[in-house]
């Protein structure tokens, strides 16, 4: 019961975890930047190094990081199709919009207890995590799912801000990455018909992706945080 109030606490005080600002300050698709003028790559940023090296940020394949969207210094990155953020041409199969939260050093808690953490989303107090509101009653869970070291939910939320170019259903996952609570979103693409075995494949890439860049002792096209 302990380490479950501990579940409790650390996922109200992590920000994003319940209430993330996905749109931060987005009105629409189109005000997703284009980096080529700033970092020289016209295909993107693909691999960001976080908090003096401790994160390695990196979407699926076919994703990169939004610099001007993020605000890494808080750890909260946008991703996105390399081809709505820079010079690529081919979007990836699945098109969604991703949003990482990447939470302060010791607040890890989800190895360990993935089926609690599950059992949270389905309670009052999980749902107000969840939604942008803060409130319980804007939220309606559709799923959720636990693994080893990893957490997954979709659920739909009224309160989610409306963006112009992405559908209202979101797909949520939580894990730990070198002893920090990570929390990563998914909306889809309006339009692309993204179906529910789609969404969790892609959201549950880039959980994996996000810990095998972690696991290695230097990525590739890493860009350092400004």
């Amino acid at each position: 019961m302990r380490r479950f109030v501990t579940v409790c606490i650390a996922a109200m005080s992590l920000t994003g975890c319940g209430g993330l600002d996905l749109g931060k300050g987005l009105a629409d698709l189109s005000l997703l930047s284009n980096l080529t003028a700033d970092d020289g790559t016209a295909r993107g940023i693909q691999t960001l190094s976080m908090f003096d090296g401790d994160i390695s940020l990196r979407g699926p394949d076919g994703y990169c990081i939004d610099r001007s969207a993020s605000r890494t210094d808080t750890g909260f990155v946008v991703v996105a199709a390399c081809a709505r953020v820079s010079d690529a041409e081919l979007l990836p199969s699945l098109d969604g919009f991703l949003t990482y939260q990447v939470g302060e050093p010791d607040t890890a808690i989800v190895n360990g207890s993935e089926s609690s953490l599950a059992d949270l989303m389905e309670t009052e107090a999980g749902q107000a995590l969840l939604a942008q509101s803060g409130l319980a009653e804007d939220v309606e869970i559709v799923e959720t799912q636990f693994i080893s070291e990893r957490v997954f939910v979709r659920f739909t939320d009224t309160s989610a801000p409306d963006i112009e170019g992405m559908d209202a259903s979101m797909w949520r996952a939580f894990l730990d990455v070198n002893n920090r609570l990570v929390t990563i979103n998914l909306r889809p693409i309006t339009g692309t018909d993204m179906s529910s075995w789609q969404g969790k494949s892609l959201i549950q890439s880039a959980a994996d992706v996000l810990s095998d860049a972690n696991r290695a002792e230097s990525v590739s096209e890493t860009i350092p945080e400004s």
